[in-house]
């Protein structure tokens, strides 16, 4: 039973006793609760795809409406042009809480499919071992960031001017925004591509 029959049997109900208002198939009150019971149907149905969209992780509709409430697309966002990729981005903006710990940035950069790993390097202090390496109190505010992504970008004769690197590594993820972005400012950053 469908729920335009349902919504056909509840008017039907409504509809008081006796012979004028025959239930019978052919009888026009139950022609009429027919056609009464599939706007409701129809609405039932809108009120449950409304239900689904108000949960980001499974919007369409109303993807670019959560879209601008949080601020997307930025500088920084990876977001492509298939609906997944814009939840994908729309979902890492949502549960990036906050945070300036190397745990916060590396759970949100695996939430946006970019897994990193973030170290610090110790400086030379007293008691430190004699194999350590020498480095000096400013390495305590330099993360070393490993980034899994990226893309080299070759110099190409007769195209690149004199100050144009030979090779570039572009980062495809926008790792280096988001970072720089967020970043505590008295830090600076390191960054590796493997």
């Amino acid at each position: 039973m469908s729920v335009a029959d349902n919504y056909r049997d509840l008017i039907l109900k409504l509809l008081p006793p006796g012979k004028a208002w025959t239930r019978d198939q052919d009888s026009w009150a139950f022609k009429f609760a027919a056609a009464m019971g599939v706007e409701p149907s129809r609405i039932d149905g809108r009120v449950k795809d409304m239900l689904r969209e108000i949960d980001p992780r499974y919007s369409t509709e109303l993807l670019s409406d959560f879209e601008r409430e949080y601020g997307l697309p930025d500088e920084c966002s990876v977001i492509g042009n298939s609906p997944e990729q814009r939840r994908q981005d729309l979902i890492a903006r949502i549960t990036a809480y906050g945070g300036q710990s190397f745990a916060y940035f590396t759970e949100v950069m695996a939430n946006a499919g970019t897994p990193i790993t973030i170290s610090m390097k110790s400086p030379f202090r007293v008691g430190s071992r004699i194999q350590q390496r020498l480095r000096g109190p400013g390495y305590r505010y330099i993360w070393f960031v490993d980034v899994p992504a990226g893309t080299l970008v070759y110099a190409v004769a007769g195209e690149a001017v004199t100050d144009d690197p030979i090779v570039q590594i572009v980062d495809d993820s926008n790792v280096i925004c988001f970072l720089e972005k967020n970043k505590p400012a008295h830090t600076y950053i390191h960054y590796t591509f493997s």
